[in-house]
């Protein structure tokens, strides 16, 4: 099913533009999911002591830090979000393997999914007919690739013809004899260097690039919410005629300038180093604001590198893609997610369901205000590459904590008495027509080194407004821990965490 997003993203904005917030807002918690990059070792067990957080360039107080990890092959409590991107011009078995391992064995009904064609974005309902589901994007991404193939082959060959003319031009065997070659020459070039740059671009944004627009259309028209946004990109590798041949434009467009006057060379230079730095993919791909989209809205970002079954060239031949490998590996990396070149996409599935993402959740209290954002975060005494979200707009503040000062399930009146654990759970929401509430408890001790010696879970149906739980722990649970608490309210898609050292005696 297509949805317009762009309606939604509008209608989301006047939402956090103008909804106000409750007249009281308190002991609102934010967190900030932060990476060790390096050194990459996973043994690395940091605590809230090892961390420090400033806020605008304030000095602020860690209330607690949680290491967490999340996979495709663990099913977290909640709902996913799953975005699949596709940049490519044909459709074939080598992307479908992929998708059908996809859906049929990673996609639950409880996840949403939208698909990002070289020109759409789908939002479909992942339905218990697996097969139907696979038809339906199989479908949508045929007609697409086809007719994004299409408009990218008469693109070309409207550059072309424009690389022939100049060619002819500068050549001079049709002008043999001609007054005015030279100074036919010097504006065909001049024109050239003045109008082709943009039409270039252009080009290079929708043919040769993933569409980025089209990423942060169906970023913001998510929900805010605690589900895990798991995104994987497909991108095609191919040759690119355009660039091989701009290449010999600008070598002859150098030839003629070494040859003009001092004075039209140094103008016709300005705008022929404006064009060579456009076809550098690594000075012109938007690395920056894709990554802070990423890191601002927490998604695990994964790309396969694939080529065509047909497409027999050498290696040699995809330079222009290595530029790019090199920088969507890169935001896969900081983002927790992994980069595949293969040409087998159900393998590069697999690949990215076994890998997992290892992370610190640093939690802290919100000041107050609806403002930009500015985050630092520092390891004290240990040289560490962290990476985290940076910089967050206004905007996506004002989104969480709308989100986080909603009424949702919370774990209160944690107590300790000798060796029993009490608590209450409140706030859940009831399924309407029998009106009862739908919880998965999970109880967890983790001792001095993190290990976890104490793991429980349940799942409970109350009919009344709270729950409470009382658990006894035998002899062998004695002295400190940490005490990980989660409720789950798989009715309202929304959990709440405690975490506290506790002593049992």
């Amino acid at each position: 099913m297509k949805q317009s997003l762009k309606k939604k993203c509008i209608s989301l904005f006047l939402f956090l533009t103008f909804v106000s917030l409750p007249a009281e807002v308190k002991n609102i918690r934010l967190k900030l999911p932060v990476r060790v990059l390096s050194p990459q070792d996973k043994t690395i067990q940091l605590t809230k002591n090892d961390f420090a957080l400033s806020v605008n360039g304030k000095l602020t107080p860690i209330f607690d830090v949680l290491k967490k990890k999340k996979s495709l092959h663990i099913k977290p409590d909640l709902g996913r979000d799953f975005i699949l991107s596709f940049h490519l011009t044909e459709y074939g078995k080598h992307v479908e393997k992929g998708i059908s391992y996809l859906v049929t064995e990673i996609l639950d009904t409880t996840d949403s999914l939208y698909i990002l064609s070289p020109f759409n974005v789908y939002q479909m309902q992942v339905s218990p007919n697996k097969g139907k589901l696979i038809e339906d994007i199989q479908e949508l991404l045929r007609k697409d690739s086809t007719e994004f193939k299409k408009f990218k082959i008469s693109a070309e060959n409207k550059i072309f013809n424009r690389f022939n003319s100049l060619k002819i031009i500068l050549r001079g065997d049709s002008f043999a004899g001609s007054r005015n070659l030279s100074q036919l020459q010097y504006k065909q070039v001049s024109q050239f260097l003045h109008s082709f740059p943009t039409e270039f671009i252009n080009f290079k944004n929708i043919f040769l690039l993933p569409n980025i627009s089209n990423y942060q259309q169906t970023i913001e028209s998510i929900e805010t919410g605690e589900k895990e946004t798991w995104w994987i990109h497909f991108q095609q590798k191919e040759v690119f005629k355009v660039l091989s041949r701009l290449k010999d434009v600008i070598t002859n467009i150098k030839a003629y300038i070494s040859n003009e006057s001092q004075a039209h060379a140094r103008t016709l230079q300005s705008g022929l180093s404006y064009l060579e730095a456009q076809t550098r993919i690594s000075d012109t791909f938007p690395d920056k604001k894709l990554l802070k989209t990423v890191l601002n809205f927490d998604l695990n970002y994964n790309v396969i590198f694939f080529r065509s079954t047909e497409n027999k060239d050498a290696e040699s031949e995809y330079t222009a893609f290595s530029d790019l490998e090199t920088i969507l590996r890169r935001i896969s990396q900081i983002s927790g997610g992994l980069t595949v070149d293969t040409p087998d996409s159900e393998q590069g599935i697999k690949e990215i369901e076994k890998h997992v993402d290892i992370y610190y959740d640093l939690i802290y209290d919100w000041n107050g205000k609806i403002e930009e954002k500015q985050i630092q975060v520092q390891v004290k005494n240990k040289k560490m590459d962290l990476s985290y979200g940076k910089d967050f707009p206004k905007e996506r503040i004002n989104s969480l904590i709308q989100f986080l000062s909603r009424e949702k399930v919370r774990i209160e009146n944690i107590s300790f008495s000798k060796n029993k654990l009490a608590f209450v759970i409140r706030s859940f929401d009831h399924q309407k027509k029998e009106n009862f509430g739908l919880l998965k408890i999970r109880i967890k001790l983790l001792d001095k080194q993190g290990r976890v010696t104490y793991n429980a879970e349940n799942t409970l149906r109350a009919s009344k407004n709270e729950v409470r739980i009382s658990l006894p722990f035998g002899p062998e649970y004695r002295g400190q821990y940490q005490l990980l608490l989660t409720a789950c309210d798989l009715i309202a898609n929304c959990q709440a965490t405690e975490s506290r050292t506790v002593t049992i005696r």
